[in-house]
């Protein structure tokens, strides 16, 4: 699969990556990845949802997941000096997290993705621009907080620059990678990664989700999670869509928008259960390219 180095890069910072230095300015608009200033700070709006859960002693054993969120305004803030990820600020809701190179915490790039985790290992967090870097005008991601204590939440995100003007006909496809958490049906914890395919009249869309893998996050070993592979199904409304989620075992809804000046990319966010399983996911896909199987 193409994701993963994705998949490495979740693991990678919970092993604990090296990080340092400082910064900050004022925000800038996003306009794009490749846009994002070698210093200073762009802020990404977008939407997320999250979840509560406990877990079993502090070996983040066992987990039950309780009051999944509808979709919640949110922001990233990347700041960046000497093009080096220096402090990540993500406000969802009512939270905000903030992962900052002078106070110890730790952050890295890692080819398009930045890893993060603070100082004292509770907190992390995983940012993507595509797997592949395919993406320009979006940023998607997962964070988890409370780690080792017992309980905490779980968040994806899905930010970027919104479409001002969506085709109203013909049809288009777009090919990228999602990633997400999920509380499996053997109780453990785990964070996903998948290849995605959009398929659209930009009347209706489909979303396929296929070739998961999974994380584990107690132990950093990566296996198969195709059954929760899913097809989402949605309508399309002004830059955005909602629809349902319908896989084998897991069902759920997703929504999402269209990124770029001409709806050259698209994202969203979505969360199922069934089967035992709680899942909380986002994608980003962008035009062009080969589907990957």
């Amino acid at each position: 699969m193409k994701h993963g180095m994705l998949i490495s890069g979740i693991a990678l910072v919970l092993a604990g990556c090296g990080g340092g230095g400082g910064g900050g300015s004022a925000d800038r608009a996003f306009e794009g990845i490749s846009k994002i200033p070698a210093n200073g700070t762009v802020a990404v709006p977008g939407e997320a949802r999250r979840v509560n859960y406990t877990a079993s002693g502090t070996d983040f054993d066992n987990i039950e997941i309780s009051d999944i969120s509808a979709p919640l305004e949110t922001r990233i803030r990347l700041t960046h000096g000497n093009e080096e990820p220096r402090r990540v600020e993500i406000s969802s809701g009512d939270e905000k997290i903030v992962f900052d190179a002078a106070q110890g915490d730790e952050l890295e790039a890692l080819d398009y993705s930045i890893v993060a985790m603070d100082a004292e290992g509770k907190t992390l967090a995983a940012l993507s621009g595509g797997a592949d870097g395919e993406l320009e005008y979006q940023v998607f991601g997962a964070w988890l907080t409370g780690y080792g204590t017992g309980s905490g939440t779980v968040g994806v995100a899905s930010t970027g620059m919104r479409s001002a003007q969506v085709p109203r006909s013909g049809n288009a496809e777009y090919r990228g990678t999602s990633v997400g958490v999920l509380k499996a049906a053997d109780g453990k914890p785990y964070m996903t990664a998948s290849d995605v395919h959009v398929e659209t009249d930009f009347s209706t869309l489909e979303v396929h989700s296929y070739n998961t893998a999974k994380v584990n996050l107690n132990t950093e070993v990566e296996s198969d999670a195709s059954d929760v592979d899913f097809t989402a199904v949605g309508t399309v409304s002004g830059g955005g869509f909602a629809g349902t989620v319908k896989g084998d075992i897991i069902s759920g809804d997703m929504s999402g928008y269209f990124f770029g000046p001409n709806a050259e990319e698209v994202g969203g966010t979505f969360t199922a259960e069934g089967g035992g399983n709680s899942y909380a996911g986002t994608f980003g896909a962008a035009q062009g390219g080969e589907i990957r199987k």
